[in-house]
Formats: structure tokens, C-alpha cells, sequence
């Protein structure tokens, strides 16, 4: 099963985890896996990165021996030794992307990466509700929305992305 961790620009809390239900952490694992399928088949074709050229549809953008110094990959392998991401909207509000990994067959970390937008966090300033049973409840803390699709995925030293744009927003 998949951990979640934030990746933030407070430099004493780069890399936080989310501490999570047994429920929702199997159900973040069955929907990061789907991400990371749909990310692998669009694409197919691998193309070195060099900051001039957008990738087609079926194409991928690579930087080969990516240095991991934001330790995702550390994180993955040791989840327990990160704090816990304090649950404030001013804690969200230093996140700059959501990941989460897991060891391949052939023994590589694999981490997935999602850029995260601020406006993704589900505060209690004014008042946020979710339909449930036919009838929408309040939420009570602060929460997050996970995003569509994967921004990039980081094996063996290998990025892949298919947006710098939205990369270097990380």
C-alpha cells in the first residue's frame, strides 16, 4: 500500500507525510496505480529532454540521472521517519506537490509525483460541504483533493514528465 507525502517549501519540513486510514490509503494506492498506467501510456515514446521541444500526444519528456536532492525517493523507502503534515490550512498552504511510491520488481524506487495547486485544499474558513447519503454534511477540518493524473514519475534516476511547465512549478 501507497503512503502520501507533501513536498513543501518550508526548508525545516521539505518532505511531510500524511498519516492515513487504512480505507483511504488502500484507495490512494488503487487510484495512484491507474495515474501512473495512464501516465506510462501516453507515453510511449521517450524524448531527452533539452527545453525546446513539447511532446506530442504519445510522448514523454526524460532527464536521465535526475538528482533526487529533495530525497522523494528516501522518502518512499523510510515513510516513518518524516512528521506528520500538520493539519492547518497554513501547513497545506507551503505544499508544492503530493507524492507518494513504491519499489519495483527490479528493486528501483518508483515515486509519482503530483504538482499541487492551492486552491486544491479544503479549508473551514467560510464554510465547505460534501454530498453524503442524500444530503450534504459539513466538513469539519482541513483537507485536500488529489489531482487526475501525474505530473511525473521518478525511477532509477530516470524523470519523467510530460510538462515542464508544470515541473518546474515543483
Amino acid at each position: 500500500m501507497f503512503n502520501l507525502f507533501a513536498l513543501t517549501d518550508d526548508p525545516a519540513n521539505r518532505r511531510m507525510r500524511f498519516a492515513l486510514s487504512g480505507p483511504v490509503q488502500s484507495e490512494l494506492t488503487t487510484l495512484l496505480q491507474q495515474q501512473e498506467a495512464e501516465f506510462i501510456n501516453n507515453g510511449q515514446a521517450e524524448i531527452p529532454f533539452d527545453g525546446k521541444y513539447k511532446p506530442d500526444p504519445g510522448e514523454v519528456l526524460v532527464i536521465g540521472d535526475f538528482d533526487d536532492i529533495d530525497g522523494m525517493s528516501d522518502a518512499v523507502l523510510n515513510p516513518l521517519s518524516l512528521p506528520e503534515v500538520d493539519p492547518t490550512p497554513e501547513a497545506f498552504g507551503t505544499i508544492k506537490a503530493l507524492f507518494s511510491g513504491y519499489t519495483d520488481h527490479q528493486g528501483n524506487t518508483v515515486v509519482l509525483i503530483q504538482h499541487f495547486d492551492k486552491r486544491r485544499v479544503i479549508s473551514t474558513n467560510g464554510l465547505s460541504i460534501f454530498h453524503s447519503s442524500n444530503v450534504y454534511k459539513k466538513i469539519e477540518g482541513v483537507g485536500l483533493t488529489l489531482d487526475s493524473r501525474l505530473t511525473a514519475v521518478l525511477c532509477g534516476g530516470i524523470l519523467k514528465f510530460h510538462s515542464f511547465h508544470v515541473l518546474r512549478q515543483i
